[in-house]
């Protein structure tokens, strides 16, 4: 199998009785062969119009066994799985939705690095997500719906919804509202994992997960590094009695993130510190912040590191709010007024940055979505979207983003992509 180029590639093979064919098609965009960023743009139609198309991609009843096989093997995560079966009807018959459901077995954890021991749960599980873009494949010319921002997530029961992405609300409600992903795609932006307890709801005492090695099988090998809500940073292998905790001389650090397949931390003072993933060694990477922001977020954006400085009043509510990108070469802190057609979102367990050209609502642009810390200690039942909040760098105030329903369209999907039948190849959506 050969491919001649990424975006449309010319496929070209051989089957037993050696007959050859030729596929124009978008295999690398279904099975990310080419480019995991890259999502199936074919949909399905009804009448005239489906038999044209069925006609056009006969290619797609064509394929000889040992191809599906070769293809069905590049299939690594569940939304995979729903790419390939929006290309047609024998591709759903193909390959069952249950495909690559995760099989989550719970993590007895040790007692948290936490004053409060009493919160640490029982059993653990560990979610993985994925944050995307999410638009539809063939707008209507007429009325063009603009896309939004979305985060799946898989439930402990094997069910795939759309949560909002500053939420961390428990899942055990099932929506009944559902998207038909042969009418969207998703583009992917990141993936990370949060550590929840059987009921859905997020670990007490954890901010943020990161897996460092997979298990292969039951979890043996897993390895992962939390950050405490304290500020300590704490390393776990699956089978350890207790958490490692990295340079227990400081309990200071306000957040870790994977950046280019490294791992680097900050902490209150704005120092980055770079971790050996083998000997869990912290060497400093970066000066120091000499700022009056009390707390740090890492953000990556178009492959930089930037360093968002939060400046917090009564109450621990955020008042303002400085950008920093670091320059690599050079070593230093370079501050960042504008954010151009970007726009940062402050997750409570992920922070990222996507474009803001062509996303639904007011213009999000320059813009810095985030929670509050005040909002997520009095929130019962976990954060949740209406208690989002939006920081404009142009004339640096913050607002909810309740109070503007244009902003809240950004983060969920329009009553018109949803759906209530029950059918093949949906996603459950739940925008609380």
């Amino acid at each position: 199998v050969s491919f001649d180029g990424l975006t449309r590639p010319t496929l070209t093979l051989r089957s037993s009785k050696q007959n050859k064919i030729h596929c124009d098609l978008s295999i690398a965009s279904i099975c990310k062969l080419g480019s995991p960023s890259l999502v199936n743009p074919i949909r399905l139609r009804t009448g005239e119009e489906n038999m044209s198309y069925e006609k056009h991609h006969r290619w797609a009843h064509q394929l000889p066994d040992e191809l599906w096989e070769i293809i069905k093997s590049h299939l690594d995560s569940r939304l995979d799985v729903y790419r390939w079966r929006a290309v047609c009807r024998s591709w759903r018959s193909f390959l069952p939705l249950s495909h690559l459901q995760a099989c989550l077995s719970p993590l007895h954890l040790p007692p948290l690095l936490s004053s409060d021991h009493s919160s640490s749960p029982s059993s653990s599980y560990l979610f993985p997500f994925t944050i995307c873009r999410l638009e539809p494949i063939n707008p209507s010319p007429a009325s063009p719906t603009l896309a939004c921002l979305t985060r799946v997530e898989e439930s402990i029961r094997g069910d795939m919804q759309l949560l909002i992405p500053l939420s961390n609300q428990d899942l055990k409600k099932p929506s009944q509202r559902r998207l038909d992903m042969t009418d969207f795609r998703l583009v992917q932006l990141g993936k990370s994992y949060s550590l929840k307890s059987p009921s859905g709801s997020p670990v007490n005492g954890i901010s943020k997960t990161l897996v460092l090695r997979t298990g292969v099988e039951s979890d043996v090998g897993l390895e992962i590094l939390c950050l405490f809500r304290e500020g300590k940073l704490g390393f776990w292998r699956c089978g350890d009695p207790e958490w490692t905790q990295i340079d227990q001389g400081n309990s200071r650090y306000d957040d870790v993130i994977l950046h280019k397949e490294q791992i680097y931390v900050v902490d209150r003072k704005g120092i980055v510190w770079w971790m050996n993933s083998n000997s869990l060694e912290l060497i400093m990477y970066s000066p120091p912040l000499y700022l009056g922001g009390q707390r740090k977020k890492l953000v990556e954006s178009e492959g930089h590191l930037h360093v968002v400085d939060l400046y917090l009043g009564e109450y621990k509510r955020v008042t303002d709010m400085r950008v920093y990108e670091l320059d690599e070469e050079w070593g230093t802190w370079v501050h960042v007024p504008c954010l151009g057609d970007r726009l940062f979102v402050l997750g409570k367990d992920y922070c990222f940055s996507a474009s803001a050209i062509g996303l639904s609502g007011w213009p999000v642009r320059n813009c810095i979505f985030f929670t509050d810390s005040y909002d997520e200690d009095r929130a019962t039942g976990g954060v949740r979207g209406y208690h989002t909040r939006v920081f404009r760098l142009d004339d640096r105030r913050t607002q909810m983003v309740a109070h503007f329903t244009d902003h809240i369209c950004t983060f969920s999907p329009p009553p018109g992509w949803l759906s209530s039948q029950r059918k093949s190849n949906l996603l459950d959506v739940n925008c609380s």
